[in-house]
């Protein structure tokens, strides 16, 4: 709906009057509460938006749906233990929801618990085995881990199979084919990844990397100093280990 566009298009305080104008025809509706809760807290009107999505999650606590918005609302406001807690409140009334279980994967996976969120991952996986986000999150949680690398590629593939214009699947391929030392292939798929995502400051990094292994440290230096600059809305990157292969590059040049 407009609201969410205008949201995506980072004009906040537009998007902010339209939901709410929206709000005012669908008051109980769960994406527009969660929206304007989202944007409250951008804001830093963390408190008024905390009393939004409780406010929500009272009015229908039993409701799989509100509780995963609920959940949403608490990850991306860093309120990772919330957000599980909430997510397994959820899971014991729909204990075989994807999306759910996708949704606690990553939150565990934030908190490095990365037994547990392969465990979320692979029981989503039993439920959907063509799910192409979960082949992807646990395929590149590996991988970026360097554990099963091998496993991690073959689901990544199959992400990439499912979904070829994805760019984070693409980067996901690139980063798997890296840590198994492919590295013409991982450049190949990262390239593919950057040409629809550009600013991505993950993706942008992960090219450095490879570059950097392929011998072009000058040719890196670059792509890590754009990754400091780049769009990172879920704070992925690792800055201070960027800065680090920046000042080591630097001294090496």
């Amino acid at each position: 709906f407009h609201a969410e566009a205008l949201y995506l298009g980072k004009q906040n305080d537009e998007a902010l009057a339209a939901v709410r104008k929206a709000r005012e025809r669908f008051p109980d509706d769960v994406d527009l509460t969660g929206l304007e809760a989202t944007l409250l807290r951008e804001k830093g009107e963390s408190v008024a938006a905390t009393a939004i999505v409780e406010a929500m999650r009272e009015r229908a606590p039993s409701d799989p749906k509100v509780l995963g918005r609920v959940a949403d609302f608490y990850r991306r406001a860093g309120k990772l233990p919330e957000a599980e807690a909430t997510l397994r409140q959820a899971l014991a009334v729909d204990p075989k929801s994807l999306a759910l279980l996708f949704q606690l994967g990553a939150v565990l996976e934030r908190q490095k618990r990365y037994d547990d969120a392969e465990a979320a991952f692979r029981q989503a996986l039993a439920l959907e085995p063509d799910s192409a986000p979960v082949l992807n999150y646990l395929g590149y949680m590996n991988a970026d881990r360097n554990v099963r690398v091998e496993e991690a590629l073959a689901l990544v593939q199959k992400a990439v199979e499912l979904d070829p214009q994805s760019a984070a699947y693409q980067d996901s391929l690139g980063w798997a084919l890296f840590r198994v030392n492919r590295l013409e292939a991982a450049e190949q798929a990262v390239r593919r990844a950057l040409e629809k995502d550009g600013e991505n400051a993950v993706i942008l990094d992960h090219l450095g990397d490879i570059v950097a292994r392929r011998g072009r440290v000058g040719e890196a230096l670059p792509l890590w100093q754009k990754a400091l600059k780049g769009e990172d809305e879920e704070a992925e990157l690792d800055r201070p280990r960027v800065e680090a292969k920046i000042r080591e590059a630097q001294g090496a040049l």
